[in-house]
């Protein structure tokens, strides 16, 4: 028989080991329930566990998840939470609860998890794999787009086929592998979209954007230059970015923004932000051995201001992409950002007294397109109106001093209908568009403009009363002083 000085705690302990045994045992049967589908047994047998031994980790765990998938959330969050106490650095029961409220779509928490679980163990695929999943259910594509790119190379270390494949299929549903249309499509969509724009005019463009990746559009305004790059932009799925150029530009920054000594942050601008953007677009590209979707930066009015000025830092960037592919911008001392090949830049440019001319340096670098008006096309986009052969007149003996496109007949022809719900006549409506639109156009001491005024008042006379007696007005400075303006 052993004689033991403490055999009252050698009882105890003795109990407790049995105990832990048997609870080892109820859990295995419990686990083995589970695998059979039998859930409402399993939840039992883990419920006598726990009777035995009360900290047994195994036993919540399972028990949470038979819980999860009966759809008993609350006691299933409830096991995790007190499994967590027991385990606290377990970093797969964080994830395993993520799961559970990203069931419950308690996306905020599901995170929360994630980013724990990750913060305990960097490397962890599936804590990326199922963040992602909830950054995508947010909306959150860039931050899904990283994490699921995190997740596919760490299941690829690990030679984990399934869960690889499944991240990798999602993975093209966020940025599927772009394929630009052919060009017959995408001249029979703009057509589609009711741009009125040569085929040769829009063959050019295509072209100068693959060829140089810097093009500029002249012409007349309204012609449909910025509608142009809108309508060619949805067409090929390429990310838009308007970027209206003011002109008290006069620096790099204005356009790329600045990094402040104060602060020790740099300040973006929409502009920068684009720019790098596309640049991880295109490295996200490189890495999952994919054509990057193309990014369309417009630069809208861009001679407001001199562009060899705030644009200077890609000017000569250009020249280097366009030598290498790539090209490296600085925004900030230490802080420099990827000229990516897809990155594509298209200026709009009117030419009159308030813009600057470009330098040749400009011209050398970019492929300029000038956006011309034609007459016919003119008079299909006017329609069966009323005032199309007036209208129509007006334009033939105007147009070469002040010249006017698409965007003023359509507000010509807002205005009348407008106008006619009024009860007003749609002469009286033109005339009001004609004294509004047209004439504070015609301008200056050229010859042509006494002539087109001359023609006007012609036009004008007995059925436009509003618009002849400015016209008249005009035409009287015209021929007193050599000169004349609306005002």
């Amino acid at each position: 028989m052993a004689i033991c000085d403490d055999p009252i705690r050698a009882i105890e302990q003795y109990l407790h080991q049995t105990n832990i045994e048997y609870a080892k045992y109820y859990c295995q049967q419990g686990v083995k329930k589970y695998q059979e589908q039998k859930h409402q047994d399993a939840i039992k047998q883990f419920d006598l566990a726990l009777e035995q031994a009360p900290n047994l980790a195994d036993a919540y765990r399972y028990r949470g998840k038979v819980k999860a998938e009966l759809g008993y959330i609350d006691d299933a969050i409830s096991d995790y939470n007190y499994l967590l106490l027991i385990q606290p650095k377990n970093y797969e029961i964080y994830d395993e609860r993520g799961q559970i409220y990203y069931k419950i779509e308690n996306y905020d928490k599901a995170i929360d998890d994630y980013n724990q679980s990750l913060h305990i163990n960097p490397n962890l695929a599936l804590a990326y794999y199922h963040r992602g999943l909830t950054y995508l259910k947010i909306n959150n594509y860039q931050k899904a787009l990283e994490d699921l790119c995190k997740a596919t190379e760490l299941f690829d270390k690990e030679k984990d086929v399934d869960h690889y494949e499944e991240a990798q299929r999602i993975l093209k549903t966020i940025y599927p592998d772009y394929s630009e249309p052919l060009f017959t499509e995408i001249n029979q969509n703009i057509r589609s979209k009711g741009l009125r724009i040569s085929e040769s005019i829009l063959r050019r463009y295509h072209l100068a954007l693959k060829t140089r990746k810097f093009v500029i559009l002249s012409g007349t305004s309204g012609t449909g230059k910025t509608w142009l790059t809108k309508a060619y932009a949805e067409v090929v799925a390429a990310e838009y970015l308007l970027v209206p150029v003011a002109p008290n530009w006069t620096t790099n920054e204005d356009l790329l923004g600045y990094f402040n000594p104060m602060d020790k942050e740099y300040h973006y601008t929409a502009f920068s932000h684009f720019l790098e953007k596309a640049a991880q677009e295109y490295e996200q590209a490189q890495t999952e051995k994919r054509t990057p979707r193309p990014y369309h930066l417009i630069l809208d009015e861009m001679n407001l201001a001199r562009v060899e000025y705030y644009f200077a830092k890609f000017l000569s960037a250009m020249e280097v992409r366009m030598r290498e592919g790539l090209a490296q911008i600085e925004l900030a001392s230490e802080k420099q950002v990827l000229l990516p090949p897809n990155l594509y830049f298209i200026g709009t440019v009117n030419v009159d007294e308030t813009t600057h001319n470009f330098a040749d340096k400009v011209y050398d670098r970019a492929q300029m397109i000038e956006l011309e008006v034609c007459r016919n096309d003119l008079f299909e986009h006017l329609g069966e109106v009323d005032y199309r052969e007036i209208l129509m007149e007006v334009w033939d003996n105007l147009h070469l001093v002040t010249p006017f496109a698409f965007r003023v007949l359509d507000e010509i022809n807002n205005y009348v209908n407008e106008a006619k719900l009024l009860d007003i006549s749609w002469e009286e409506a033109l005339d009001e568009q004609l004294l509004q639109k047209i004439l504070p156009k015609l301008k200056g001491a050229d010859d042509r403009v006494g002539e087109a005024l001359k023609a006007f008042v012609d036009i004008a006379e007995n059925k436009f009363n509003l618009s002849h007696a400015k016209a008249s007005k005009m035409l009287k400075t015209f021929e007193q002083h050599g000169f004349t303006s609306y005002f």
